[in-house]
């Protein structure tokens, strides 16, 4: 049959195509010489006049596959049909290879010739074609030649109609997003509704009966320019046909195919397929579907190219357009960019109109177009590794936390882009202020050495003077103010401020709080600040009020009644009823039953992605939110938190990846089988044995578990980026849930006491000992780890520590500790005196009272709390230690030590913990298990029996027959014929026989589902 011709230049084939049309070059099936070897027959049709009829082909030549050089003339005289006393295999060119610089290339491989009895050898590469110029090279293929990279060329989104009721009618929609790659291959990566975080399965896909397009158009470009390829989709498979761009005349790709770079000359930036419904009856109602193809130009303006149905090739006029009851967008996006980077240009329909907005990324902010608007660049390969990060553990001079924010660009070089505020939130570009140090050094105020005020004619020192420098935020001096060396107060000099001479010092003093009580009895506390000589001999004395003020006693002086105190501090434990509650459901924020409030945040309200194991479940966020956000748990009193973080590994090498910042002091409840925590740096991190998607349906037991106890706040953060999740079929690969709230928990108790005993205040902290707490149930003494009690009930028992001295004539009084122990249920208590290390006994001599208050108060009081430590690092407490804590006269505490639990030696913990057990695992979860089949003719059948769990049954005739035995009897499967059963709701307990199915002449193929209990 004749060639079709393909337009070229006239005498060679070459050049400007002219007046004639040359075939190509085609390669026969192989033929075989006498000694074995092989020929290719190569045919062209001659050329022709364009409006000629081709020529029949001919031969012109013969081209040895081993070598890859062409003979022009006859075949040689010994070529024929291959016998079947030798078997050649042909050369195989295989899928193209990509070159650095983006071509492509062909690699050949070929098996040699052997005997029809004996094993083909392993093929062998004899070279590579160059596909833009057919030219065949010996040898091995370039160096630089490697796997194409499978990215997208773009995406296409189909909207899919779903039947969940099981009434044969779809009452619900669904989006399927394809990858089109360049071979024209498409791939179905995600399927899901309004969410695309958020996987959906069809329970019973149905044809729309309107609003479902079965085609879709895309404009690509090869060599030859843009030309568009309509891709159909036929039970959940895709073809395409390519045409130019008048959507009807058939379309030869040239080259390699891609996504058409920009033109600026172009009227088309890009092209938007829009589908509307159209009412051809009149009742009002859309009982059709169209398609609508729009150009989108450089400028903004859209404007129609097309309207048609399934084939673009036939145009159609909508008789009455209306808006679809479901399935039709009224606005879209693209992403375009100019001179200041990537935007978003939103484009709304109203009436056959299109206009559009310009917003930045965040889809809120206007955007101002800078420059020339075109298509984005292709993203650069290291584009994930420029996500900011912060440094923390700077301070300004003043005190004021910071986060210097940096940036590491493609090569790895780190540039540091600004520093925020992290009291105010305020950003500022460059570096930090001079005067930025490690928090935990503020220098807001300091002051220089003492200075003397000098009468330059005389020598005489006036006064000592102190420099005192204050600075401001950014580091800077603020403020200079001399300040008196002995009254602190600012001093105006009287001669010259320069340093003393040589036996000028400041003299020493003593200070002491004393209280003046008028004759009314009105009792005002004051500063009396003694000067003493170089021997230690009192000098004098000046009095101020508590501000430094001058002052003078107009009553009787004397020691202060409240100086003459003692406070304890405590830790109990407030129990209150009920279990923890849960957070769950669709809410952002809410109340739970137990009456505390909550609000999630990422910043903006941030909605769970799904409910799985009785609690709500977080991941991507929807805008507003970035995609990977600092997620938020707020609360509206103290609480305590039990939360899950579960993860699953990814292949992307982002920073960060597959890992998660856990809160400071979260303990460490339970961590599965390929996680690992570092409690330095509150890492969470899994290992590449946890692939298989277990995400979608996340819980408690197969997830990692922290608890916080007395909080009002948490965050969590996924230190990656966010990723497809294609086992999944979805995006990210982390969940935060399971969030378990609960009232109560241990809470400190500070009580202070008069010189008479009379308690004269009780205050209630969290452990930190400042924020204010309400118990809210019974409280009583926290139990131990080795009390046999339940963690976090109080217990019936009490000791009282206290610091008592030991008075013996007019010796000094020796101070000791006092503890009391009451047994449960009150009675006398066990009295055992100690020295002040809370160990060594002490026998008392003398007499027995409160210390002075004039003494100086170390430890009015001595805690001994039991610890855990978790000494194999297992994350679960295994030794109990003691730690003794000193309450001084103002309440603080501090630690003075930690023993082994009798006190005997100390003891150094290696890893201290909560000694609270661990929360028992969840329920177990259960699933449905996918299972095929494959029935021989005549083999065993298969037997519903042998299933119990059984959730549905499709069997499918291949080649030939099968029998089906039912409750009905036996019954022909025919060829090609498929049988379902399946149970009709979720509630349903399985599937129920008898069921037999056998493969008769034919293979028969069983796949069924049932239900399994999920470790």
């Amino acid at each position: 049959m004749p060639v079709e011709p393909i337009p070229c230049a006239p005498g060679g084939g070459t050049g400007t195509p002219g007046d004639c049309a040359c075939a190509p070059s085609i390669a026969s099936a192989p033929l075989c010489r006498a000694d074995g070897s092989t020929v290719l027959v190569v045919l062209r049709s001659g050329c022709v006049d364009c409006s000629a009829t081709p020529g029949d082909p001919e031969a012109i030549g013969w081209v040895d596959p081993l070598t890859g050089a062409f003979t022009a003339g006859p075949v040689p005289p010994d070529a024929g049909p291959c016998s079947m006393g030798c078997s050649c295999s042909p050369s195989i060119a295989t899928t193209p290879m990509c070159r650095a610089d983006g071509s492509t290339v062909l690699v050949v491989v070929r098996s040699d010739c052997v005997d029809c009895d004996t094993a083909a050898p392993d093929p062998v590469v004899v070279g590579w074609i160059d596909p833009a110029t057919g030219v065949f090279t010996p040898g091995v293929p370039p160096a630089d030649a490697g796997a194409c990279e499978p990215d997208c060329v773009t995406t296409v989104c189909r909207q899919r109609c779903d039947d969940t009721d099981g009434d044969g009618e779809a009452n619900t929609t669904y989006s399927e997003l394809w990858c089109i790659r360049a071979d024209g291959s498409a791939e179905l990566l995600l399927t899901y509704q309004d969410d695309p975080a958020t996987p959906y399965t069809p329970v019973a896909p149905v044809d729309c009966t309107y609003g479902c397009p079965e085609t879709e158009t895309l404009q690509l470009c090869d060599d030859s320019g843009p030309f568009l390829r309509r891709y159909t989709w036929l039970n959940g498979v895709a073809s395409f046909e390519d045409f130019a761009l008048d959507g009807q005349t058939a379309h030869i790709v040239q080259g390699t195919v891609g996504v058409c770079a920009q033109n600026d000359d172009a009227d088309c930036l890009d092209t938007v397929c829009r589908q509307r419904c159209d009412d051809t009856d009149g009742d009002g109602q859309a009982d059709t579907t169209y398609s609508e193809l729009w150009c989108i130009a450089a400028d903004g303006a859209a404007s129609l190219l097309l309207t048609y149905q399934d084939d673009p090739a036939s145009p159609y006029t909508p008789v009455a357009p209306v808006d679809c009851e479901y399935g039709s967008e009224a606005t879209q996006a693209l992403t375009l960019c100019d001179d200041s980077g990537p935007f978003l240009r939103r484009y709304s329909w109203l009436a056959g109109s299109a206009s559009f907005e310009d917003v930045e990324l965040d889809g809120a902010t206007p955007h101002i177009v800078q420059g020339a608007v075109g298509l984005c660049p292709a993203a650069p390969a290291c584009e994930e590794q420029t996500t900011p990060a912060a440094t923390l553990g700077l301070c300004l001079a003043d005190g004021t936390p910071i986060a210097v924010l940096v940036t590491r660009d493609c090569d790895g070089q780190v540039t540091q882009d600004g520093w925020l505020n992290l009291t105010t939130g305020a950003y500022s570009v460059g570096d930090p202020p001079a005067g930025t140090m490690a928090c935990g050094n503020p220098r807001s105020i300091t002051t220089a050495g003492t200075f003397c005020d000098i009468d330059p004619d005389t020598g005489d020192v006036y006064g000592l003077v102190l420099i005192e420098y204050t600075y401001g935020p950014d580091g800077e001096v603020a403020a200079v103010r001399l300040v008196d060396a002995t009254t602190g107060q600012t001093y105006v000099p009287q001669g010259q401020v320069t340093t003393c001479p040589v036996g000028v010092e400041q003299p020493e003093r003593d200070l002491v709080q004393l209280c003046d009580t008028a004759p009314d009895g009105a009792v005002t506390p004051f500063v009396r600040d003694y000067a003493r000589d170089e021997n230690g001999a009192i000098t004098g004395h000046s009095d101020y009020t508590l501000d430094g003020a001058p002052y003078a006693p107009t009553g009787t002086v004397g020691q202060c009644a409240d100086q003459c105190q003692d406070c304890q501090s405590i830790v109990l434990c407030d129990t209150v009823g009920g279990d923890p509650v849960a957070i769950a459901g669709p809410a952002a924020s809410g109340t739970l039953s137990n009456g505390v409030g909550y609000a999630v945040t990422a910043p903006s309200p941030f909605a769970p992605n799904r409910q799985s194991d009785g609690a709500a479940w977080w991941d991507v966020p929807v805008f507003p939110n970035p995609v990977v956000p600092v997620t938020r748990w707020t609360f509206d009193q103290p609480v305590n938190v039990d939360f899950s973080v579960a993860l699953m590994w990814s292949t992307a090498t982002t920073p960060g990846t597959n890992q998660v910042q856990v809160p400071p002091g979260a303990m460490l409840l339970s961590l599965p089988a390929g996680y690992s925590y570092n409690r330095t740096t509150g890492i969470l991190s899994v290992d590449n044995t946890l692939t298989a998607c277990t995400l979608n349906q996340p819980t408690r037991a197969t997830s990692a578990r922290f608890r916080l106890v007395g909080v009002t706040t948490f965050t969590l953060q996924y230190l990656g980026n966010r990723v497809v999740n294609a086992p999944c079929q979805r995006l990210g690969h982390w969940e935060f849930g399971a969030v378990d709230v609960s009232l109560g928990g241990q809470f400190l108790r500070t009580v202070c006491r008069d010189c008479t005993g009379v308690i004269t205040t009780t205050t209630d902290t969290l452990l930190d000992g400042e924020t204010p707490y309400t118990p809210l149930g019974l409280v009583g003494v926290c139990s131990t780890s080795d009390g046999g009690d339940t963690p976090g009930e109080p217990v019936e028992r009490d000791t009282e520590v206290v610091q008592l001295c030991d008075q013996v004539d007019d010796a000094d009084p020796v101070p000791f500790l006092r503890a009391l122990t009451y047994p449960a249920g009150g009675g006398t208590p066990t009295v055992t005196d100690t020295t002040l290390d809370g160990i060594t006994p002490y026998t008392v001599t003398g007499t027995v009272g409160l210390c002075s208050p004039h003494q100086e108060c170390q430890a009015q009081t001595l805690l001994q709390e039991c610890r855990c430590d978790d000494s194999d690092g297992d994350g679960l407490p295994d030794t109990d230690y003691v730690e003794l804590l000193g309450v001084d006269c103002t309440g603080t505490l501090t630690s003075l030590g930690t023993y082994l639990p009798d006190l005997s030696a100390p003891y150094a913990p290696v890893a201290p913990l909560s000694c609270e057990e661990p929360a028992e695992g969840a329920d177990p979860a259960f699933g449905v298990q996918a299972r095929r089949l494959e029935l021989a003719a005549g083999g065993d059948p298969w037997d519903a029996a042998a299933f119990p769990t059984l959730q549905s049954v499709t069997a499918v005739a291949f080649g030939g027959t099968g029998t089906v035995t039912t409750t009905d009897g036996t019954s022909t499967l025919h060829a090609g014929e498929a049988v379902t059963w399946s149970v009709g709701r979720d509630a349903d307990a399985a599937l129920t026989g008898p069921l037999l199915i056998t493969a008769d002449t034919g293979t028969v193929t069983v796949t069924w589902t049932q239900g399994v209990t999920l470790s």
